[in-house]
């Protein structure tokens, strides 16, 4: 039987879950700004509850790195588990969520940033492929890095979602081996 037939149950997402929103504009907005601004938060929100993981919060941060790389670094002694990126991503100048954030990463997910790019690329063609989306492991939590427009983010979910509570058992997992190692 190949293996791509297998069936697994799903194993439903447990822990924390964090959305960073890396805008010059949002980190600068009032609180009411923000409410009518974003669009990210309340569709992330909504699909976490879905999920089943209702500890989530948002923070906003300029596209600057070391601010994006303190942010991370806050969310991983918070011991989030799931931490979602929105922004920064592409190509301009001021896109440097994967400068900040890719050393931090002791594993990373390679299969994520090209799937995300090969359904981009279908959906709304080559632009699909100006994108440096990413994901992978830090420690026991997973992190994912999207684009900034709400599209992108709800594609880049539907993709790691239904392995969410896998990954996050594996991050669990390994954190566990390397803690009796200590």
């Amino acid at each position: 039987m190949p293996w791509g037939n297998k069936s697994h149950d799903p194993i439903p997402p447990t822990g924390t879950a964090r959305l960073i929103v890396v805008s010059d504009t949002l980190s600068s907005a009032s609180s009411e700004q923000r409410v009518l601004l974003d669009k990210t938060w309340p569709l992330v929100k909504s699909l976490l509850n879905e999920m089943g993981m209702r500890e989530a919060k948002v923070e906003y941060v300029a596209d600057e790195v070391m601010g994006i790389r303190s942010k991370v670094l806050q969310a991983f002694q918070d011991d989030v588990s799931f931490l979602i990126i929105s922004g920064g991503t592409g190509f301009s100048p001021r896109d440097l969520t994967p400068e900040a954030v890719k050393p931090l990463i002791d594993r990373e997910l390679e299969g994520f940033g090209e799937e995300f790019r090969r359904r981009s690329v279908d959906t709304i063609g080559s632009k699909g492929l100006i994108s440096r989306a990413f994901a992978g492991f830090m420690g026991s939590m997973f992190l994912v890095a999207l684009p900034g427009n709400p599209k992108a983010v709800q594609l880049g979910l539907e993709i790691i979602l239904p392995v969410l509570g896998h990954l996050l058992k594996l991050a669990r997992n390994q954190n566990e081996k390397q803690n009796e190692n200590t």
